[in-house]
């Protein structure tokens, strides 16, 4: 079949395209003895087409080469106008054409056809087919980086949680009970004490032998009364002091004092005015951006506050199980009612607490600048956004890594599928050759370059092999699954056909705006700010108020008889006390302030710099991503009309080697060249499609607009 185009036209006028890794010589010059390509099949030719002209001759060829590469048109990319030019003369070729003709199958049917090389080696292997979705879904999911950063999302919201609790009032109780009794101890003391003349005698009598009844015992001691000293009726009976050892008391048993106190509080670590327990950050689940901090106040009141309620219950070791000394009884005879707990009666007292501690404002400590426990919550917040930040440029590089490596799995397969066309079609010239060999009508060399493309093709195929085998093991890793699993792309067809918009309006926006790595380095200049904040207030004076008020009732000798009793004359206590005070405390030196001080303004100026680095990594990452794209954009439209110009030349090789005019290597040659640009447009293809992943994933948006 002839397009109505003279084969010198194609091979030696057009200059040959980038594309083309292997490209064809001019044919040689088309001698007298051989007719010329137009005037083989001239009802075939088109009007108007170089067929309906007369042929060129050789030393006219090459200025017509030159013309047309003088002749772009204006604006056009230096190079891409002659090929457009002449790809526009070819027929349209289908799309179906411009990828591997074979079928996906043929991968799978060559895999367990191989015995040596790379393919022994994969199809020990099970081969598994996955889509991109699912691909991104799998390193989303089970990526340990990934699960690692979410992880740290949840440290940190334990953490915020921790810190916030310092906020929560705190309620406490308390029960104690004392038994407290004394034992008998005793032993043989000698020192001067007073003698009774009846004891001597009678110890006396008894030395000698004489029965104690005929001793006198009746012999009354003196007592002393009111201060007022009273003879016994017998003074003979006292004895000058002697000398003596006798038993004494150091302690005697007694009965029991027994005391139980029960208490009951709030204690509540307040700040007033500060963003506490306000709107929690969830994190990030992919739908939404973590939350922005909350406005802080200006002002802000802390301290803390302490609230207590205490019961006593009191019984003492009971004198005579009557009154107390000096005290008499007040109330009518045979009186059921014992106004003062007398004797077991149960005593009964409660007491009350109020206390306040605060720092006086603008002072250390004082304020959400001063907390220390506001300044850890606040702390904490950021490091929960951060982690949330973290997390998703965490997924979003994972997943730009992923993604890329799985173009390159379907370049792999697209490169084996042409690689097997290639084969076919050699196989199928290789037994035409040999049949035109042996009637005589082919030569030996047209067989041996045969041979020497098939050896070619089997090196070429344990590369691409290699590289499939390598590209799998690497998504096994990414995904954290099994790599001893081969992966095959299962849309890839569908997915190279779709068209890839690249649309350069507002990326840099979009990218200083969602990029997680900006919004990593602007958290950490938040935190250093709160630093520096919180290291300039405690370089302040440090004064703090302390005021309590207590009401309590007394229960040294009196009580009440019951709990509720106790509990409800408290409106009207024994005691009361209120106190208020100043604290003043002055460090000698303040060395370690200040130079905390010094640190956090170093780090805050580090972070602030920080900042500044990550906006201008982002926008040159953005700008190269961008600036590959369109270039990917380029080349897929310049390997398109490669591939109708390598298309156009095969074929009309193909009728020439028919006709006798050109030589088999010249067809090996121009089908080569037809494969070489097919590869091209693979390539490039699959380059626009990994040059839209990355520029997205510069944007940090790949998941959100991308994968979803």
């Amino acid at each position: 079949m002839s397009f109505g185009m003279d084969a010198t036209a194609i091979a030696g006028d057009v200059p040959v395209p980038p594309a083309v890794t292997n490209p064809a010589p001019p044919p040689a010059p088309v001698s007298a003895a051989t007719p010329a390509p137009a005037a083989a099949k001239p009802a075939l030719a088109k009007p108007g087409s170089a067929a309906a002209s007369p042929p060129p001759s050789p030393k006219a060829a090459p200025a017509k080469a030159a013309s047309v590469q003088k002749a772009p048109v204006k604006g056009a990319p230096a190079g891409l106008f002659p090929v457009a030019a002449v790809a526009a003369a070819c027929p349209v070729v289908p799309e179906a054409q411009l990828l591997p003709i074979s079928k996906p199958e043929a991968l799978r049917d060559q895999l367990r056809a191989g015995n040596d090389g790379a393919r022994a080696r994969l199809r020990e292997l099970p081969v598994r087919d996955i889509t991109q979705n699912a691909l991104a879904d799998m390193v989303l999911r089970q990526n340990l980086d990934v699960r690692s950063a979410t992880e740290s999302i949840e440290i940190a919201r334990a953490l915020v949680i921790q810190d916030d609790a310092a906020f929560d009032p705190t309620f406490f109780t308390s029960l104690t009970y004392t038994n407290s009794y004394t034992n008998d101890r005793h032993s043989l003391i000698g020192r001067m004490r007073d003698q009774d003349k009846q004891s001597v005698a009678a110890a006396e009598a008894a030395a000698r032998g004489i029965p104690s009844s005929g001793v006198p015992t009746e012999c009354q001691p003196s007592v002393n009364v009111d201060g007022q000293t009273i003879l016994p009726p017998d003074p003979g009976c006292q004895l000058p002091p002697a000398y003596s050892v006798q038993t004494e008391y150091a302690s005697i048993a007694s009965d029991s004092n027994q005391t139980a106190v029960g208490t009951l509080g709030i204690s509540w670590n307040f700040i007033i005015g500060g963003a506490v327990n306000d709107q929690p950050i969830a994190g990030w689940t992919g739908d939404e951006l973590p939350a922005a901090p909350s406005p802080t106040p200006p002002f802000a009141l802390n301290g803390t506050l302490s609230a207590s309620l205490s019961s006593t219950w009191y019984r003492p070791v009971a004198l005579a199980n009557g009154a107390p000394f000096n005290t008499s009884p007040a109330y009518p005879d045979n009186s059921v009612y014992n106004p003062y707990g007398w004797s077991n009666t149960l005593f009964w007292t409660s007491s009350a607490n109020l206390s306040l501690t605060l720092p006086l404002p603008f002072t250390k400590n004082a304020g959400y600048e001063g907390s220390p426990d506001f300044y850890n919550y606040q702390i904490a917040r950021s490091g929960q956004r951060n982690a949330a930040w973290s997390s998703l440029s965490t997924r979003n590089s994972t997943l730009a890594q992923a993604l890329n490596s799985y173009w390159d799995l379907v370049q792999s397969v697209q490169t084996l599928r042409a690689l097997f066309d290639l084969r076919a079609t050699l196989v199928e010239r290789q037994a035409s050759q040999k049949r035109l060999f042996d009637a005589g009508l082919a030569t030996r060399y047209d067989l041996t370059q045969l041979e020497i493309q098939l050896a070619s093709l089997d090196s070429q195929e344990e590369t691409t092999w290699n590289q499939l085998l390598a590209t799998s093991s690497h998504l096994g890793t990414v995904t954290t699954g099994d790599q001893r699993a081969l992966l095959l792309p299962a849309d890839g067809d569908a997915l190279l056909r779709q068209p890839v918009v690249i649309n350069g309006d507002g990326v840099y926006d979009r990218a200083l705006t969602t990029h997680p790595d900006i919004k990593v380095a602007e958290e950490n200049y938040t935190a250093s700010k709160l630093n520096l904040d919180y290291s300039a207030n405690q370089d302040l004076p440090d004064i703090s108020l302390s005021a309590s008020y207590s009401l309590g009732e007394n229960n040294s000798v009196f009580g009440y008889v019951s709990l509720q009793e106790s509990l409800a004359h408290l409106y009207k206590p024994d005691t009361s006390n209120l106190f208020v005070g100043l604290q003043y405390h002055l460090p000698i030196g303040m060395n370690a302030t200040g130079a905390a001080l010094d640190h956090a303004r170093i780090v805050e100026r580090q972070a602030y710099d920080s900042t500044r680095l990550a906006r201008q990594t982002v926008v040159n990452s953005v700008d190269q991503a961008l600036g590959v794209a369109r270039s990917a954009e380029l080349v897929v439209g310049q390997s398109r009309d490669d591939l109708k110009l390598a298309q156009c030349a095969y074929d009309r090789a193909r009728e020439q080697r028919e006709l006798g005019f050109v030589a088999e290597f010249e067809v090996l040659n121009k089908y080569q060249d037809l494969v070489s640009a097919r590869l091209g447009l693979i390539t490039a293809e699959v380059n626009l499609h990994k040059a839209q992943v990355n520029l997205l994933a510069a944007q940090g948006i790949l998941e959100r607009d991308y994968v979803r």
